[in-house]
């Protein structure tokens, strides 16, 4: 049920597939099938998402340093979130419950960085909303949320924030995962198609323009990417990182967030 498209993009093999139905689920499948089938050096999940901060606006780029299912939790009787699963929430007996951040290849997320930086982004006046065109914010070392969710209650992304510090929210979780258990390293970035602390989403024109806009730049920033490979080769110690679960930076790092 899979369409694979193959070509070069500054002479590299690439394979792209555009998934037949909507879902993380899915996404992780046609991640999975295009590792088995094809030598996969790297995977690159370029979307759009949805801003959980004021300061992330519309049009702004996401480069994923970890990302988070932020969805895996259970809830006391009271209504608190606890994250991961397994717990006892009553007696707050943890189980295994551990919530699991993935930490996208730092090779490749730095090299997204540069070459989104290198685009000297504007945001268009239409998408401002405001009349005025806008210098692109590009936000680095940002947490990535995942889930079948999508959060729209101020009050209901502040409480997951509170534990999950996702920054937005897309659906790559899960071709991290099938990242992670192939070996392959991984890196998301989305450009933000809408805000809920900013402008409420209605399903209208502006939100399909602002999407298919979004998904463009998105695009856009990896075939430079791809560009900035082939004028500097591709970056050294992009192995390194194929073991997500494990947090390259120092605890010192703070996370724009």
């Amino acid at each position: 049920g899979y369409t694979f498209h193959i070509g070069k993009l500054s002479g590299f093999p690439v394979v792209a597939c555009v998934q037949p139905v909507d879902g993380d689920a899915t996404r992780a499948l046609v991640a999975q099938k295009m590792m088995d089938t094809f030598p996969m050096r790297a995977m690159i999940y370029a979307g759009t998402s949805g801003s959980h901060l004021k300061r992330l606006r519309i049009g702004d780029v996401l480069i994923a340093r970890r990302v988070v299912d932020f969805g895996n939790y259970i809830t006391t009787r009271s209504g608190k979130i606890v994250p991961g699963e397994f717990h006892d929430t009553e007696s707050n007996a943890a189980g295994s419950g551990a919530m699991m951040y993935l930490y996208t290849s730092v090779p490749l997320s730095d090299l997204a960085y540069r070459a989104a930086v290198a685009m000297k982004l504007e945001t268009p006046a239409w998408m401002n909303q405001n009349g005025k065109p806008g210098k692109t914010y590009i936000m680095n070392y940002g947490t990535q949320g995942s889930s079948a969710m999508w959060l729209r209650s101020p009050k209901a992304i502040r409480e997951s924030d509170r534990i999950f510090h996702e920054a937005d929210e897309s659906g790559g979780y899960g071709t991290a995962l099938a990242s992670l258990i192939n070996k392959v390293p991984f890196l998301e970035l989305n450009v933000m198609s809408d805000n809920a602390l900013q402008v409420p989403t209605q399903f209208d024109e502006y939100f399909r323009k602002s999407s298919l806009y979004a998904q463009k730049v998105s695009y856009e920033i990896v075939v430079k990417m791809f560009e900035m490979m082939k004028a500097e080769g591709v970056p050294s110690g992009l192995t390194q990182y194929r073991d997500m679960r494990r947090n390259p930076y120092p605890a010192t790092l703070k996370w724009n967030h």
